[in-house]
């Protein structure tokens, strides 16, 4: 009986500790660009009449308003300053569904190096792509 309960001891003791790290693992990261997937958009609007922001800001696309499924499509505009070895443009394109992040999309820049190393660090970030 000894031997029995011993096993039984050592078999959940295994399965614990191998559990832990399972278990211990944080959820995946869901933010691009200090954007959370799945949260309200929580940038101020643009300033009006101008194009130097000095901080993130959002614009509504104004040829593309709320539809009746409430899907909106808004620009976020990075500050003047921002560089990006990863993204082309001065601007991400945000998709709001019912008031929260959708999706986030933005260029980045040509060339096959280019190329590799946004895919390299979109990777690094949010593991590798899956393929439907």
């Amino acid at each position: 009986m000894p031997k029995t309960l011993f096993a039984k001891f050592f078999v959940y003791l295994f399965i614990a500790l191998f559990s832990l790290p399972a278990l211990a693992k944080s959820p995946p990261d869901m933010t691009v660009f200090g954007i959370t997937l799945g949260q309200p958009l929580a940038v101020d609007e643009c300033p009006q009449g101008t194009v130097s922001f000095k901080a993130m800001c959002a614009m509504k696309d104004r040829f593309m308003p709320k539809d009746e499924y409430g899907v909106e499509f808004v620009d976020v505009w990075f500050p003047t300053s921002f560089t990006s070895e990863l993204v082309s443009s001065g601007s991400l394109s945000v998709i709001l569904i019912d008031g929260s992040v959708e999706s986030v999309t933005f260029g980045t820049w040509s060339g096959d190096m280019r190329q590799q190393m946004a895919l390299r660090e979109l990777t690094k970030k949010y593991g590798r792509p899956i393929i439907f």
